[in-house]
C-alpha cells in the first residue's frame, strides 16, 4: 500500500520517491538515496526549506537556508510542533504541509 516505517522519520508513505509523504511535515522531497544518512529534505512547506537529520541528532533538524536548527516535538503528530532557535518560537505545521 506505500505506507512502511523508517527507523528515524517513522510512518511514511514512499510510493513516489524520491516524494514522500510525512505526517509531520507533509509531502516531502528528499534529495538522498533512500540508503544513506544523514536524510536530506525538502518539505512542501516555506517555513522549512532543506532541513537534515540523522540517526544521531533526530529529533534535531538543521535548516541550511537559515543556518537554525529546529527541534521537532515528535510525540505529537497533527498538527506537528517545532521548535526554532533563530525566531526564537515554536511554529505548527499540519501533515497537508502549511504553517501556522
Amino acid at each position: 500500500n506505500g505506507w512502511w516505517k523508517d527507523r528515524i522519520l517513522g510512518w511514511l508513505y514512499g510510493d513516489r520517491f524520491p516524494w514522500i509523504f510525512l505526517p509531520s511535515m507533509g509531502w516531502t522531497y528528499t534529495g538522498h538515496d533512500s540508503n544513506t544518512a544523514p536524510y536530506v529534505l525538502y518539505p512542501d512547506n516555506p517555513e522549512f526549506g532543506w532541513i537534515t537529520t540523522t540517526r544521531t541528532s533526530y529529533p534535531w533538524f538543521y535548516q541550511f537556508g537559515a543556518e537554525n536548527w529546529l527541534w521537532y516535538l515528535e510525540w505529537i503528530e497533527s498538527p506537528s510542533w517545532f521548535y526554532s532557535f533563530n525566531r526564537p518560537g515554536w511554529f505548527s505545521v499540519n501533515s497537508s504541509g502549511s504553517g501556522q
